[in-house]
């Protein structure tokens, strides 16, 4: 991954229903917008206000609209040591695509994005792991504080 274009996230002063949305720098913020409100809507995330601090959507140079993920921090402050995950999300939605259909899989697209995310934080994870613990569900991934069981982050389309 240290080879690949590096692409800057910016955090943008934009609150769908609220929550601060950060995106990928020369994002179209109206678009972006859009896809967070959608994602916010169909997730139930517009009256958890208490508990949602943050939503990432970063798509990089990317321009897709289906298939994105996204993460929801639900710490008021993101935590010190975890900034590459926003930066990996970035990555994949970026260049997931590119290289899902670059080799045969037998997983569909999100199934293999799942498993090539948690496998890219998995080296971050490990040196954080007293402060840190992380895992996958069927659908999501997530980022917690490993003394409290706090959640920080839960990724997902």
């Amino acid at each position: 991954m240290e080879n690949q274009e590096h692409i800057k996230v910016l955090l943008a002063p934009i609150y769908p229903m609220g929550i601060p949305l950060y995106i990928s720098e020369g994002d179209d913020e109206m678009t972006t917008f859009n896809l967070a409100s959608d994602f916010c809507s169909l997730h139930g995330y517009n009256n958890w206000r208490a508990n949602t601090h943050g939503l990432y959507l970063l798509r990089g140079k990317s321009r897709e609209k289906d298939d994105i993920l996204m993460a929801v921090q639900e710490l008021p402050v993101f935590p010190v040591g975890l900034e590459r995950i926003p930066q990996y999300i970035q990555h994949m939605n970026h260049f997931g695509k590119q290289s899902y259909h670059a080799v045969p899989q037998k997983d569909d697209y999100r199934s293999y994005t799942f498993r090539q995310l948690y496998g890219i934080c998995g080296p971050l994870m490990r040196s954080l792991s007293e402060k840190y613990s992380y895992g996958r569900g069927q659908n999501h991934l997530w980022v917690a504080e490993r003394i409290s069981g706090k959640r920080i982050l839960i990724i997902h389309f």
